[in-house]
């Protein structure tokens, strides 16, 4: 959830919890009328104000408590994002981007996502020729985004091949969201 959402969020909940007190005193008031109209003895409707008062103050802790957590869990995410920016290398990313910037180097891991393939395979898929094919493939290998069989040869795309992936087809797709608002 956005900080923004998160936000808004919490100024609804606060207008909730406001709107949930003002109900539970008004019911309470209407319940001391009642008694008043029934002639209670004095001493009883200071009692039952207290409680009344008292019914009123827990309802402000739990809002106030309620708020708290809120701003707490927006904290926590807003210190998560400043670590992860913190620690973003830009030498390393500007690496990584460079190898994934390319469309043929997309299109060999999006082959290897389901299952490794054969030089031969990946040939026939994307059309290269074997000099271009060998010079992509050793830039994914390189970078570790695929790796390749030792005995039989097949490539295999690497954990942080997936995970590059995946994370740029999200990227895609937030981005495709974005541009269709």
């Amino acid at each position: 959830m956005s900080e923004e959402k998160l936000l808004e969020e919490i100024e609804r909940l606060k207008m909730e919890l406001e709107k949930l007190k003002e109900k539970v005193l008004a019911k309470e008031a209407e319940k001391v009328k009642i008694r008043i109209v029934e002639e209670e003895r004095p001493a009883k409707l200071e009692k039952r104000a207290e409680e009344i008062s008292d019914i009123g103050r827990w309802i402000i802790d739990e809002i106030r408590e309620a708020i708290r957590e809120q701003i707490d869990t927006v904290s926590e995410g807003l210190k998560e994002r400043v670590v992860l920016v913190d620690t973003l290398d830009p030498l390393e990313i500007e690496n990584d981007l460079k190898i994934l910037a390319s469309k043929e180097r997309l299109y060999i891991l999006k082959l290897l996502f389901r299952e490794g393939k054969y030089f031969t395979e990946l040939e026939e898929h994307t059309g290269l020729n074997p000099s271009p094919l060998t010079f992509h493939l050793s830039k994914l290998i390189e970078g570790g985004f695929v790796s390749q069989e030792k005995t039989r040869g097949r490539y295999l795309i690497t954990t942080k091949g997936r995970v590059a992936l995946m994370l740029l087809g999200y990227l895609y797709q937030f981005m495709r969201r974005i541009s269709e608002r």
